[in-house]
């Protein structure tokens, strides 16, 4: 398959990237720079604009879109939110108005989403389950909106709501292991929020299973099975590296430091159901935090 990925410097994309080129697709990625061979294709979303002869010689049969900026790095000021609503809206528009003007269209768009479009429920929750209230929820409705246009031009459209994405190359874990490492971890106030994660591994491999699925589309849960809340999180990643995680972070100090609407990240307490992966005979091969782990970090922990 001849796979176009956007946001493909980013950790997910990176790693994704890797799997679909070890698996034998052929991948071109977008670039904000003058592209350097076939396998890169400029573009300016902020300007709405993409190489219509390069996307053309490529030709694409699926599109990947991981753009979007980072949700937990910065201040929340009204310019940061406008900022990462912007980088969404932007990029994704860009694409499907781009895949929609070719003779021969991709045969799916898979759009990045978080689940943080559930808001902060008091229940458990699966695709079929409502849009939430907050910043991050608005957010998600807004980039889903964006990607779904594509079906007016035959394309199947799926939207990826994230999880935690887990993986010692970057994001959460990235950024954690140092500071666990050190003895220095601990649970974000009370620790009873629940988190939605997923393997990156996993995440990987969901993607390629829903870009092969065709009776799979709308939102897709990219979480594991297993939920756990904050504290259980951080007692694990404590236990994996034998160190205390004892100095629990204060609500109010994350507040000062970020911003008052920064609890929609920090805070977020959202328990997402993989419902239409199970369904759909997806396998998770780390389904559970521990396995989790131990397969992500064995060659880390040298």
């Amino acid at each position: 398959m001849r796979i176009l990925v956007s946001g493909a410097s980013g950790f997910m994309g990176q790693a994704f990237h890797h799997t679909a080129v070890q698996a034998g697709h052929a991948v071109a990625v977008l670039v904000r720079r003058r592209s350097g061979s076939i396998q890169e294709i400029e573009w300016n979303p902020a300007l709405g604009q993409l190489d219509a002869a390069a996307l053309k010689t490529f030709a694409p049969e699926a599109v990947v879109n991981f753009s979007g900026r980072s949700i937990a790095e910065g201040r929340w000021t009204a310019a940061f939110k406008a900022d990462v609503l912007a980088s969404r809206l932007d990029t994704t528009r860009t694409l499907v108005d781009a895949i929609c003007k070719l003779d021969a269209r991709p045969h799916v768009l898979l759009s990045a989403s978080a689940v943080g479009y559930y808001g902060n429920p008091s229940a458990p929750v699966d695709e079929s389950s409502p849009l939430g209230e907050g910043f991050l929820a608005d957010v998600c409705r807004q980039w889903e909106a964006e990607a779904m246009r594509a079906q007016v031009c035959d394309v199947r459209v799926c939207t990826l709501r994230f999880g935690v994405i887990l993986g010692w190359q970057g994001g959460m874990l990235g950024k954690l292991a140092p500071i666990f490492k050190a003895g220095l971890g601990g649970p974000l106030g009370s620790g009873e929020h629940k988190m939605s994660w997923i393997a990156i591994d996993d995440a990987c491999a969901a993607i390629l299973h829903a870009l092969q699925q065709t009776t799979l589309t709308g939102a897709i849960n990219l979480t594991a099975p297993e939920v756990v809340s904050n504290a259980e999180f951080t007692k694990a990643l404590a236990r994996h590296f034998r160190r205390p995680a004892v100095l629990r972070v204060p609500a109010f100090a994350i507040r000062a430091i970020f911003g008052n609407d920064s609890r929609d990240v920090f805070f977020q307490n959202v328990a997402a159901h993989p419902q239409k992966l199970l369904d759909n005979g997806f396998v998770f091969r780390q389904p559970t935090l521990q396995s989790t782990l131990q397969s992500v970090s064995n060659a880390d922990k040298t």
